[in-house]
C-alpha cells in the first residue's frame, strides 16, 4: 500500500483540510471581522487566512493529480454521496432532537438531497465535475508536452490573470466557487502529474514561490486598504489577490502540489495513511450549515481582542481540536459503513451495473 500511494499527496490533503478549518474559524468564527484595522492582531489573523487561502485549490488540484492516472469508477461518487447524505441527514436529525428551533421542515427535507439541497458548494460542484472526469482524462491523454504547456497557460491567463487585472469575473468562474473552476483545477492537477518529470525545481525554490505569493497577497491587502482609506475614508476589503482565482492563490496551490508530491516521507507513514481518508469527513462535519450557523458563527469574536499570543494560541488549539474531533467522528462513520456493508454494495453496483450500462 505504501508503495502504491504518494504519501506526500496524502500529507498535502491533511494539511489542506487543516488550513480550511483554520480559515473557517477565522472567518465564520468572527475574528477577521472584529480585529482592529491595521493592528498586530489584524496582521496576524489576515496573514494566517492568506496562507490558508489556497487550501481549497490544493484539494481540487489533488483530485486531478490522483484521478488522471487512476481507473475511473462511478461507484466512487456513490460512496461520496452516501457519506454526504450521512452527515446532512444525521446532523439535521441531531439538531431536530436537541435544537428543534433551528431546524425547519424544509431543512429536514433537503437534508436527504445533498446535491439538490446544495448543502456544500464544493460537493455540489464536485458532483457535477465528477462525470466529466473520463472526458478530461481523454483530453489530457491527447496532449503533447507542448500542447500541455499551451493548455496550462491558457487556463492561467484566461481564468486567473485577466479577471484579476480587470477585477471582474470575466468568464463565469465565480471567484472559484464553481463547477468551472473545479474542472480547471482538475485539468491543472492532471497536467502537473503527467508532466512532473519535466518540472525541475528545488524544494527551497518551491517554498520561496509559495511564501512570495502569500506575502504578496497579504501586503496587497494592507496596501489597498491603506490607500482606499486615505482616498475615500473607507477601506476597501483588499481581497483582489486573495480570491481562489487570483494568480497568487493559484500559483501558491500549484507550488504546494509540486512540493508535496516530491517529498520522500520515511516517518509517520501510518499516521498519514490514517488521517488522509478522514479529511473530507472533517469538511462535511465542521462546515455543515447547521453547525456553522448555530455553533461556529461568531463563536470566536472575543479572541479578536486578546493579546496576539493568546489569539494565535487559541486559534491553533481550536483548529487542531476541530480537525481531530471530526476525524474521530468520521472514523466511526467508516466503521459503521463497513458494518452495514456499504463498501461492498458500491463495489457490487460498479461490477453489475455501472460497468455493464455506463
Amino acid at each position: 500500500m505504501r508503495d502504491s500511494r504518494n504519501l506526500g499527496i496524502d500529507l498535502l490533503r491533511i494539511v489542506s483540510m487543516a488550513l480550511i478549518v483554520l480559515r473557517h474559524i477565522l472567518g465564520f468564527g468572527g475574528i477577521l471581522e472584529n480585529v482592529s484595522l491595521f493592528s498586530l492582531n489584524y496582521g496576524i489573523a489576515w496573514l494566517l487566512d492568506t496562507a490558508a487561502e489556497c487550501a481549497v485549490n490544493c484539494y481540487a488540484l489533488i483530485t486531478g493529480y490522483i484521478y488522471t492516472n487512476a481507473k475511473f469508477k462511478y461507484s466512487n461518487i456513490v460512496s461520496i454521496w452516501l457519506q454526504v447524505l450521512f452527515y446532512t441527514a444525521g446532523i439535521a436529525g441531531l439538531f431536530f432532537i436537541f435544537m428543534p428551533q433551528s431546524v425547519s421542515t424544509k431543512i429536514i427535507l433537503f437534508s436527504f438531497f445533498p446535491v439538490m439541497g446544495n448543502h456544500y458548494w464544493y460537493f455540489t460542484c464536485y458532483f457535477g465535475m465528477f462525470f466529466f472526469i473520463p472526458f478530461f482524462n481523454q483530453l489530457l491523454d491527447t496532449c503533447s508536452p507542448l500542447l500541455s504547456k499551451k493548455l496550462f497557460f491558457t487556463i492561467v491567463i484566461l481564468f486567473s490573470i485577466l479577471p484579476t487585472i480587470r477585477h471582474t469575473d470575466l468568464f463565469g468562474a465565480a471567484d472559484g466557487y464553481s463547477f468551472l473552476w473545479l474542472s480547471l483545477m482538475y485539468l491543472l492537477g492532471g497536467l502537473i502529474r503527467r508532466n512532473q518529470e519535466n518540472i525541475k525545481a528545488e524544494k527551497r525554490t518551491l517554498l520561496f514561490v509559495y511564501l512570495f505569493c502569500i506575502l504578496s497577497a497579504w501586503i496587497s491587502k494592507w496596501g489597498i486598504q491603506f490607500i482606499t482609506l486615505g482616498l475615500t475614508g473607507t477601506p476597501n476589503n483588499g481581497t483582489l489577490l486573495l480570491l481562489y482565482t487570483s494568480p497568487t492563490m493559484l500559483f501558491a496551490a500549484c507550488t504546494l502540489l509540486i512540493l508535496f508530491s516530491g517529498l520522500k516521507i520515511r516517518h509517520m507513514q501510518k499516521c498519514i495513511l490514517f488521517f488522509a481518508p478522514l479529511t473530507f469527513g472533517v469538511y462535511l462535519i465542521h462546515n455543515n450549515n447547521l453547525i456553522r450557523e448555530n455553533l461556529l458563527k461568531n463563536a470566536c469574536i472575543s479572541f479578536a481582542c486578546a493579546s496576539p499570543a493568546v489569539m494565535l494560541g487559541i486559534v491553533t488549539a481550536l483548529t487542531l481540536s476541530v480537525f481531530f474531533s471530526c476525524s474521530i467522528i468520521d472514523l466511526f462513520r467508516i466503521y459503521l459503513f463497513r458494518l452495514l456493508r456499504i463498501p461492498k454494495l458500491t463495489q457490487w453496483m460498479e461490477q453489475h451495473y455501472f460497468v455493464r450500462n455506463l
